[in-house]
């Protein structure tokens, strides 16, 4: 099996930013369709389409398979072969960027998928049993469930960045009347804004990305965060790129 292309911020923004690609991939969130069948739909040369869809196979959003056709010669069908979840939240104090793929769950069992859900909602999320053979209205009973839990699953996302914005202004407050250095507060209101997710391991070249800071940088903030008990860290210099260990102290 091909191995799946993590997907950067940028792929997915190159993606979503043209008209075609996102109608593209609408159709097939619907059901497999052929680049003559698209081109049909969307109005636009099978050409263009063609190099549609070269992108999103690179990229490994969509997959082809090869099919036999009862009239005329064989066609390649298009689907999408992964979800992807993408939040960009920015405003003050906040630019916050998440990519969730489906292999984080793809290997969690049905039971185990109905456990953990049951324990964040508590019985409000509709047991699934895909072996039920459900009657219409239970269905549509339980797609309105999971529509009204994801609403209220965004507000309250909107909310917690709202406090987080808080915490964070009150966070830069505080180190503000540490540190003299303007440079030093910029280093450290960028690891802040990432500070959740900054515990394990970390190779300098992708902590580099993820902060728009250079490794100097980098080491200088978590210097600062070490001598504040925030954290701890150490640098495996026996690897290229180099890893840092990361753990958080609070």
């Amino acid at each position: 099996m091909k191995e799946m292309k993590h997907l950067e911020l940028d792929d997915i923004l190159a993606v979503l930013g043209n008209p075609t690609r996102r109608r593209i991939l609408r159709l097939l969130s619907e059901e497999p369709r052929y680049a003559f069948q698209l081109a049909q739909i969307l109005g636009i040369t099978q050409r263009a389409i063609q190099k549609h869809l070269k992108i999103l196979e690179e990229l490994g959003i969509v997959e082809s398979e090869t099919q036999k056709s009862n009239v005329g010669p064989e066609r390649k069908y298009y689907r999408i072969s992964r979800n992807v979840l993408v939040s960009l939240s920015f405003g003050p104090n906040i630019y916050f960027v998440q990519i969730k793929h489906d292999d984080e769950t793809e290997n969690l069992s049905l039971e185990k998928l109905n456990e953990e859900l049951q324990e964040i909602f508590h019985d409000r999320i509709p047991t699934l049993n895909l072996f039920d053979q459900l009657e219409m209205h239970e269905l549509i009973s339980q797609l309105t469930q999971i529509d009204t839990l994801l609403s209220e699953y965004l507000t309250r996302y909107q909310q917690l960045l709202k406090i987080r914005e808080i915490l964070q202004d009150n966070a830069e407050k505080l180190f503000a009347q540490i540190l003299k250095n303007p440079n030093d507060l910029r280093i450290i209101t960028n690891l802040l804004q990432v500070l959740g997710r900054l515990h394990g391991d970390f190779s300098m070249d992708r902590l580099c990305e993820i902060l728009d800071l250079s490794k100097n940088e980098i080491l200088r903030g978590l210097q600062i965060l070490e001598a504040n008990n925030i954290l701890e860290y150490r640098i495996d210099n026996l690897t290229n790129p180099h890893f840092i260990q990361i753990r958080l102290l609070v």
